[in-house]
């Protein structure tokens, strides 16, 4: 089978290798999809030390072609969305059962990337808003744009939605935010004093993984509010205002998820939010690219080229 490892900095090699083992409790897939992570960039860019090769790809669509002697639950020819923790691109990949969850039928392996949407989900639960809390989102990236739906499908009424670019703005509108601001443009924390009476927002999500975004959160966030940090941090440590977030008595909460029972509860509410139509994700999809065209598709993805969303690499 063919797969792509990184073979040093931003350079992907393909390589003819065996297909891989199935264990007891695994299944192979014949990998249709692979979603590229913003959190395999900073891999990609250089962060390994050296500690080359790498293989990455962890957002895997696609087909059940077999199954190990214990595996209950699915079966050959299903098609199905997995968590697997590296070599998602290739053409076949293995991972154990319990990390995978069956597609809806009426949804497309194409536009059925289950672990974002897992991610997604599971922050939307930990975050635990209602329909009387005021949220601000910091940062309308491809996750950004998800937790906005999946905060409407659980009943948030009032979410501002803030990035620094035109195109995200506009897409966070659409997709269910109530204000969306532009952090270049727009006095981000005039417009939150003023819609919450001077108090300041009852959650505050960061989904940018940059220490402004941190920093701008901490302001937005009222007297025992609640600040939330779902962007991935890369590159380094970072700063918190701690005098500030003791003296507001915020409630912090990490919402990353990484018990795989709950991973892939998670994930089988996403698909069925995008089955019922609650979530949009096709329209996310901005970018796909075949294996061959990998390293293109991570520069694109790096640069954040106009209109790129989210890419997908397709075999």
């Amino acid at each position: 089978m063919r797969q792509a490892v990184l073979t040093k900095s931003k350079q992907f090699e393909i390589f003819e290798t065996d297909v891989p083992p199935v264990g007891e409790r695994d299944v192979l897939i014949r990998v249709l999809t692979c979603g590229m992570c913003t959190g395999e960039l900073h891999v990609w860019a250089d962060s390994s030390g050296g500690n080359y090769p790498i293989r990455l790809g962890h957002e895997v669509v696609g087909e059940i072609v077999e199954i190990g002697p214990a595996v209950t639950g699915v079966k050959v020819g299903d098609m199905v969305a997995a968590i697997n923790q590296h070599s998602g691109f290739a053409e076949f990949c293995t991972t154990p059962v319990e990390s995978v969850a069956l597609l809806p039928a009426n949804l497309s392996p194409k536009t059925a990337l289950g672990e974002p949407l897992a991610c997604a989900v599971n922050a939307t639960r930990r975050i635990g808003a209602t329909d009387e809390s005021t949220v601000v989102l910091i940062g309308c990236g491809f996750m950004g744009l998800l937790l906005i739906q999946c905060l409407k499908a659980q009943g948030v009424a009032n979410i501002i939605a803030v990035d620094v670019r035109a195109e995200s703005v506009q897409r966070a509108k659409e997709l269910g935010a109530d204000v969306a601001l532009n952090a270049t443009l727009d006095n981000v924390a005039e417009v939150v004093q003023q819609m919450t009476l001077g108090q300041g927002a009852d959650v505050v999500v960061e989904a940018t993984g940059t220490q402004s975004g941190l920093d701008l959160c901490t302001d937005l966030v009222r007297i025992r509010g609640l600040l939330a940090v779902y962007g991935y941090h890369q590159g380094g440590t970072r700063q918190v205002n701690m005098q500030l977030w003791n003296w507001k008595g915020l409630d912090i909460v990490n919402a990353h998820e990484r018990d795989v029972s709950v991973y892939v509860e998670g994930m089988k509410i996403g698909l069925d939010l995008v089955s019922s139509g609650k979530v949009d994700l096709a329209s996310l999809i901005t970018h796909r690219f075949p294996l061959d065209e990998i390293n293109s598709a991570f520069g694109i993805a790096a640069r954040k080229a106009e209109g790129y969303v989210k890419g997908t690499i397709d075999l």
